[in-house]
């Protein structure tokens, strides 16, 4: 498939059919309608994937999964967006690879970051707990206080909301999420 790419999210009770958009889009357009236990190409399913796990973060709600149309195009049909308006979960754009690349790492340092926050957190709280269980009993236990203070600092310098909040508006940003057109 070319780009620019829609992946549009229809709820999970949704009875949308390939027959009924491909009426509306004709058969020029080059499109798929991805649905549990359909098979596609690696790569779609791929970008698919990707798609959906920007919507559902930069969401921050669980959605149950429902089908996925992918069409290659600047805009959404309007006769498709008036008829399907109630049906659609949200909307994610790739404009080129590019925006793949892009949304994939930004994905991957919104995850990393997440599990980075929780290491720091771990880290001081268990660093404390050992420390006060073990006492003088372990000398093999060697005791950093300064380093796991400066970790402490550190973790409270961070603003944690407003990073992820500016990665999500990133990430929505290159995405253009909920939008009908490039």
């Amino acid at each position: 498939m070319k780009y620019p790419q829609a992946y549009v999210f229809f709820k999970a009770e949704s009875t949308v059919t390939f027959r009924d958009i491909r009426l509306i889009y004709g058969t020029q357009t080059d499109m798929e309608l991805m649905s549990k236990g359909k098979k596609v190409y690696s790569a779609l399913e791929k970008r698919e994937s990707l798609a959906r796990r920007i919507s559902q973060g930069c969401s921050s709600r669980h959605r149950r999964q429902g089908s996925c149309l992918v069409v290659s195009t600047q805009n959404l049909n309007s006769l498709f967006i008036t008829k399907y308006s109630f049906e659609i979960d949200d909307v994610v754009w790739m404009s080129s690879s590019q925006d793949f690349k892009k949304l994939r790492s930004g994905l991957a340092v919104f995850k990393n970051y997440w599990l980075f926050m929780r290491g720091l957190n771990l880290t001081v709280r268990h660093y404390k707990l050992v420390s006060q269980i073990l006492g003088t009993d372990c000398p093999e236990f060697v005791r950093n206080n300064a380093l796991f203070a400066q970790v402490e600092n550190h973790m409270d310098t961070l603003d944690a909301d407003k990073i992820l909040q500016s990665m999500k508006t990133r990430l929505e940003g290159i995405a253009r999420l909920g939008k009908y057109h490039v």
